[in-house]
């Protein structure tokens, strides 16, 4: 199905290629219709990432990505750095 779908499972997640939309579209749909497998790799990318990062060290990442995407521009709108805080911070 998955492959079919255009996106691959693998043991602790999925490979959607590149700029594929409808791929990512159909990969989030699985996901949404089956809870088990959504637990089931969820809790298999988490134990990958804890095991290479520590949240300050993830959410300095996530901080990277989203300056790189956003052209500098934090999530309060203002230009420069976010900050973790800023990140996981209620909006």
């Amino acid at each position: 199905m998955a492959e079919e779908a255009g996106f691959a499972i693998e043991p602790n997640g999925f490979y959607v290629p590149p700029k594929d939309l409808v791929a990512l579209r159909r990969a989030i749909e699985f996901l949404l219709d089956r809870p088990a497998d959504r637990i089931r790799l969820g809790a298999a990318g988490r134990k990958i990432v804890s095991s290479l990062m520590t949240v300050e060290q993830f959410a300095e990442r996530v901080a990277q990505v989203v300056d790189e995407t956003v052209g500098g521009r934090s999530p309060n709108g203002s230009v420069g750095r976010a900050t973790a805080a800023e990140l996981v911070a209620p909006q």
